[in-house]
């Protein structure tokens, strides 16, 4: 008797540590997105807000839309020229990696598909005062 409460509290807490840890799993947050667009490094900015498995936010300022399902994320992000950036891909923790197709206003036919990693910006570092490191700020 004593050893079958003990298991079944055992498995309880078990399973409430894996219920933690899956609605603990959020790529909510600012992102600074590194890729190669034909041969020039860049750094965006993705801001990505989080209800369910539903995202939206902004990428580099462009409005988008998207998805989650476990830690598969797509977006579409659109701008007022008709150019959008669609992304595909995977995050874990702090690091987010996939692919951006982007389609250019000027030349829709042939967008341009690029690797793209990404890792998301320390909470400390939003907001006012958010370059302030150790008392010390810039001006």
């Amino acid at each position: 008797m004593r050893k079958s409460l003990f298991m079944l509290i055992l498995l309880g807490g078990i399973l409430a540590s894996t219920n933690a840890q899956q609605k603990e799993a959020s790529i909510a947050g600012r992102w600074v997105v590194s890729l190669d667009y034909l041969g020039t490094p860049m750094h965006l900015t993705l801001d990505l807000k989080q209800d369910g498995a539903k995202l939206a936010g902004d990428f580099n300022g462009d409005k988008l839309e998207g998805t989650l399902q476990g830690n598969a994320f797509h977006f579409l992000a659109k701008d007022d020229q008709a150019g959008s950036e669609e992304s595909t891909g995977t995050f874990q923790g702090d690091m987010l990696s996939g692919t951006l197709l982007f389609t250019d206003p000027i030349n829709p036919s042939h967008p341009r598909k690029i690797q793209i990693t990404a890792n998301l910006v320390p909470h400390s570092f939003h907001g006012p005062g958010a370059w302030r490191l150790h008392g010390r700020g810039i001006s």
